[in-house]
């Protein structure tokens, strides 16, 4: 199985609509596919991480393949999906790069394009979306797909230079396909090759009077012809009004209100600035259309392929509708499904959201996010498969005196996110991978205030206002959230505390607090309420990027991992840290940026931490001195590595090297 399958949780032989693949050399690769069986869109990236490679679906959810390129990743995981597949009749397929070393990044394509050619014996591409900057690379990747079933063409180019398709057209690729675009290059072939299609794109370098009358000339005789734009850099003088005139006639006023020429009163011919458009009056695409020519085409012609079958499932939508209210199918169908496939499930009918109601899935979420500005409440919201953002603004004010109108138009957004966030989470049982809080009050984002100048000074929104909506939605689940990771950033030490206490105590692993503003000092007071809560005690692993009190470290030594900053640090400390270390069976990293210390060159003295396994006799290298103690019945050492010039002390549990 692939590794893009196994990380969107993909069954093989599942029937692909889409396959796209764009290419950022020494970077990533980007691939999206979609399925038939499954409604939403997947992309994962294929990233470059020196000599490994990362896969990621979503933020939380990620593969990190050890000693592998991203190239040979790319390349292989291809080929899986390749042959473990079905393919839809109408399935897209699309191959482009974006780069500016085109020479380099080359064979990097060919061997993409070879895994088709190698591993389909039944891709029947409808549409291909392809790019190649010289026609050799062209010739090589068409010849990898068959085309036998070929719709749609779509060729690019990004070195803006000009192609002889001469060979091109020659391929059945190009006799096939009914639609033909062409984009980032100069076209050089005679116009009567375009003759057979029904939607045709190109730029062309010149052209001549004898180019117009082929081009009226196979618009005269084709028969479904329904657009063909032309570009060009250079028109022949020759091209003049009178002579197009002559040729199609003069020009007349259309349903549009728009003067163009009709060839045969079927086709309006427009002659606008580099170019030139043949079309039938239906296909003219206006700001009220919702598809473009190429998307209505390809609409219509599956539409005729299927309409027997859409008719036959027409009559019986009524019984198969009914499955759905059986509770006990229900809990089969919505136990795979993620938080927004339940949603959207849900608005079915309402005897679905009856039922989905009453089996109470939970909806698996990774993830929250929370961002509170000024006038915006942002939620982003990650599922196994899906990531959502969702926006909470006041809505627009006409100017009124009545301030307390406006008090009530933010409270009702307001309780909009308190709603929406309940109704999130209202049967997540699953612990949530994190959640993140980030309270950032300020003026307002540049769009706001030119907003503000035209409506109402818009309210602001108070950080009580939002603890309080938040807290709602708390308690209405009566359990508190079941939390791995909590990250909470606020430059108030108190809103910290309260937000830490929604979380689930037994299920918390991280604590993360951050300041906008590190450069202030903490409170002790605020450590000693910290350190107080089940939370703290339970937890693995702390950070923070606030200043803390050297008295603090007695507080964080029973974390496994900690990223701390303090006041100062002294040899005490020091040594007090690398005894505890020492005697902890769970320990794995300290670090701890300071800013004052009494720590001098009797460190390295032998009734403090001795002779170093490094030293460094230049600290602006930035080089740490390194110590190194044996663990006591086992083949571990801790490291303690002292940054002199960078203030650093860290330790690490790291394992003996022999």
């Amino acid at each position: 199985m692939s590794y893009a399958f196994k990380l969107l949780g993909i069954a093989n032989e599942s029937t692909l609509t889409v396959l796209s693949l764009r290419l950022a050399f020494n970077h990533f690769v980007e691939l999206r596919l979609e399925f038939e069986e499954y409604p939403n869109r997947s992309t994962i990236i294929y990233r470059y991480k020196e000599d490994d490679t990362q896969l990621e679906l979503a933020q939380y959810k990620k593969i990190l393949l050890q000693e592998k390129n991203y190239i040979d990743v790319v390349c292989e995981d291809l080929a899986n999906i390749l042959k473990s597949s079905r393919f839809a009749e109408n399935i897209k397929v699309r191959v482009d790069y974006f780069d500016s070393d085109y020479v380099d990044s080359e064979p990097f394509v060919n061997r993409v394009y070879e895994q088709f050619r190698i591993n389909t014996t039944e891709l029947f591409a409808c549409t291909l979306h392809l790019q190649a900057d010289h026609v050799s690379q062209l010739r090589f990747a068409l010849k990898c797909f068959n085309p036998s079933k070929l719709l749609r063409l779509h060729i690019s180019g990004s070195n803006r230079n000009t192609l002889d398709l001469e060979d091109i057209v020659k391929m059945e690729h190009w006799k096939n396909a009914k639609i033909i675009e062409l984009f980032g290059f100069i076209v050089s072939i005679p116009f009567d090759n375009f003759r057979h299609f029904d939607f045709a794109f190109c730029k062309a370098s010149r052209i001549s009077t004898d180019d117009i009358t082929t081009l009226v000339k196979n618009a005269s005789s084709a028969s479904r012809l329904h657009t063909f734009i032309i570009y060009y850099v250079c028109l022949d003088e020759d091209v003049t009004e009178s002579f197009l005139n002559n040729l199609i006639g003069e020009k007349r006023i259309n349903q549009s209100g728009e003067e163009v020429r009709f060839i045969q009163n079927d086709l309006e011919f427009v002659h606008k600035s580099k170019g030139f458009k043949i079309l039938t009056p239906s296909r003219q695409f206006s700001d009220g259309d919702k598809l473009w020519p190429v998307q209505r085409l390809m609409k219509e012609y599956f539409l005729s392929k299927m309409q027997p079958h859409i008719d036959s499932r027409t009559e019986s939508s009524t019984s198969w509708l009914s499955c759905f209210r059986n509770p006990v199918i229900m809990e089969h169908i919505v136990h795979g499904l993620d938080f927004y496939e339940l949603v959207v499930l849900r608005k079915v009918s309402y005897e679905i959201r009856q039922c989905i109601e009453y089996i109470k899935p939970d909806p698996k979420l990774v993830a929250i996010k929370i961002r509170v500005e000024t006038e915006v409440i942002y939620m982003e919201v990650f599922g196994r498969n899906n990531h959502k953002k969702i926006v909470y603004t006041p809505r627009p004010v006409v100017r009124s005196d009545k301030m307390c109108q406006q008090a009530q138009m933010l409270e009702a957004d307001i309780r909009d996110f308190s709603n929406d966030f309940y109704t999130i989470l209202e049967n997540q049982k699953s612990v949530l991978e994190g959640f993140r809080v980030i309270l950032k009050p300020f003026n307002g984002l540049p769009e706001f205030r030119e907003i503000r100048k035209l409506l109402t000074l818009a309210p602001k929104i108070s950080l009580n206002q939002f603890m309080i909506k938040l807290l709602e939605g708390i308690i209405k689940r009566v359990v508190f959230l079941p939390v791995e990771k909590m990250t909470i950033e606020t430059d108030e030490l108190e809103l910290m505390a309260r937000i830490l206490l929604l979380s689930d105590s037994s299920s918390i692993k991280v604590i993360e607090l951050r300041r906008r503003y590190p450069s202030g000092f903490i409170l002790n007071e605020f450590m000693e309420q910290l350190a107080s809560l089940a939370h703290w005690r339970n937890a693995e692993e702390f950070m923070i990027n606030i200043f803390l009190p050297s008295s603090s470290i007695k507080t964080v030594i029973h974390f496994a991992k900690v990223d701390i900053r303090l006041e100062a640090i002294s040899m005490e400390d020091v040594l007090y840290l690398k005894e505890k270390f020492l005697l902890s069976s769970k320990f794995r990293q300290f670090k701890a940026e300071f800013t004052d210390t009494d720590v001098d060159e009797s460190i390295f003295e032998v009734n403090f931490l001795g002779e170093p396994f490094r030293r460094i006799d230049d600290p602006t290298t930035n080089l740490p001195n390194v110590w190194r103690f044996r663990y006591p019945g086992c083949r571990e050492n801790l490291q303690i590595r002292y940054y002199q010039n960078r203030k650093i002390f860290m330790f690490n549990r790291v394992p003996t090297q022999f």
